[in-house]
């Protein structure tokens, strides 16, 4: 086009008093013709992904790379479900190369409605080196990549790691360091023991033994429900894959992996909870997706104890939404769940947390008891006193504590934002079990 366009001037030019067209310069901003080719999106520094992995790891803990990269590779593992049009996936320089690089929230194609295993993919964006303040453990990723899909996949299963039994993982996880991850991939078989909570995400958390009634030997949490299953059932016969986790709280030590994969090898009878472990039918929202008014939904008591002024924020730990609990220096501010009628028992509470803004944040769990006056119940540490969570940072870190009834007693469930510091916090996916 550029040159018939300089040819047509060079002939105009002709007619008149000049003959030479030499020195003409080119057009520019010449519309392209109706029917032309539509432009290719900029593409980044050609890299693999464990090129990709090499460049992440140079970089500062939490920094983002300057220059834009493109990667290409195979999706091993899709990992949540779609949310505005996003979803996240693990990607690999082969089809079974298992976790090697994340596109953490990525772009879906213009008439995708979600990504899947196996597909070949090309994802352009700035790598981003994610580090975790508990594990140490780095993520590279890039963060709403966009995304070409080169070839479509047909949802193969991921590839399988060190194959291990219950026992043996909890092994295995005692020897790493607490807090610690493992750098090897395991795949634990056995029976699902107890589920822990509602779905949500498409995940679910549960117990699983050698044996069906083996009791709470290791735990699979936050696990991603297999295509087509919509909950976790005990009895069920399962294999879950991915890196093991110590995590430690009071000296306990609780062996895990977080958001394994799960293949089901024989299906439960019933999914009917055993007796040692219920979840609260009357307890919904936890995930906070559920707003009204601009308040989210049950999380109102009414009593004194919700006394804080709480927002809606997307900067959410899973799905859409969080709840931001307003704080200041003039006093402590709680986030309260409405009144329940809880039996005599033991309850295991967790959520995730992280600070709203730059400045570190403070805050205390716990319960109130409610009747003709209100008590609060904090969390205790070894010494008696309230157990407060101190100098909370912009990033995700999971919160678990217990309390336990000697009699039914009516109850909200509580966060307190200290006034240690007055800053603002983000709380999401609260999940309370009777064990």
């Amino acid at each position: 086009m550029k040159k018939y366009w300089k040819l047509l001037l060079c002939a105009a030019l002709t007619v008149g008093a000049f003959t030479a067209c030499e020195d003409v310069p080119e057009p520019y901003n010449i519309p392209t013709e109706q029917g032309g080719d539509t432009p290719e999106i900029p593409t980044g520094i050609e890299v693999t992904c464990a090129e990709a992995v090499e460049l992440t790891a140079a970089l500062a803990d939490g920094a983002t790379s300057a220059d834009t990269y493109t990667i290409t590779g195979y999706i091993t593992e899709v990992v949540g479900e779609v949310s505005k049009n996003q979803q996240t996936f693990w990607m690999a320089d082969a089809q079974n190369g298992g976790r090697v690089f994340e596109a953490y929230w990525a772009n879906l194609p213009a008439g995708v409605s979600e990504f899947k295993a196996g597909s070949k993919v090309r994802i352009t964006g700035k790598l981003t080196k994610y580090v975790n303040n508990n594990t140490g453990k780095m993520t590279a990723e890039i963060k709403n990549a966009n995304v070409e899909i080169l070839e479509e996949g047909g949802g193969v299963t991921p590839v399988e790691g060190i194959p291990v039994t219950c026992a043996e993982a909890v092994d295995l996880t005692k020897a790493l360091a607490d807090g610690g991850t493992s750098s090897e991939t395991y795949t634990v078989t056995g029976y699902i023991t107890e589920v822990v909570g509602n779905v949500s995400k498409n995940q679910q958390t549960f117990w699983m033994a050698d044996t069906k009634d083996g009791g709470k030997v290791f735990e699979a949490y936050w696990a991603n429900l297999p295509a087509g299953v919509s909950e976790f059932k005990v009895g069920m016969k399962v294999k879950i894959t991915g890196q093991l986790m110590k995590y430690v709280k009071n000296d306990e030590v609780t062996p895990e992996i977080k958001n394994a994969t799960v293949v089901i090898l024989e299906g439960g009878e019933g999914g009917e909870t055993p007796s040692g472990a219920k979840t609260l039918a009357d307890f919904a929202n936890g995930d906070f997706e559920s707003w009204s008014g601009g308040q989210p939904t049950g999380w109102k008591s009414a009593s004194t104890a919700s006394s804080a002024t709480l927002e809606q924020s997307t900067d959410a730990h899973g799905g859409s939404y969080a709840v931001i609990v307003k704080g200041t220096t003039s006093g402590n501010k709680r986030l309260a769940y409405q009144e329940m009628e809880l039996e005599a028992g033991t309850y295991d509470c967790s959520f995730w947390t992280k600070a709203a803004t730059s400045s570190a944040a403070s805050l205390c769990p716990g319960y109130a008891s409610v009747g003709s006056s209100i008590t609060y119940n904090y969390d205790k540490g070894e010494d008696g006193k309230n157990r407060y969570v101190n100098d909370i940072a912009q990033e995700w870190q999971q919160v678990k504590y217990s309390f336990t009834l000697s009699s039914k007693t009516t109850v909200c469930l509580v966060v307190m934002n200290s006034k240690t510091t007055g800053s603002d916090l983000l709380i999401d996916d609260f999940t309370i079990v009777k064990k």
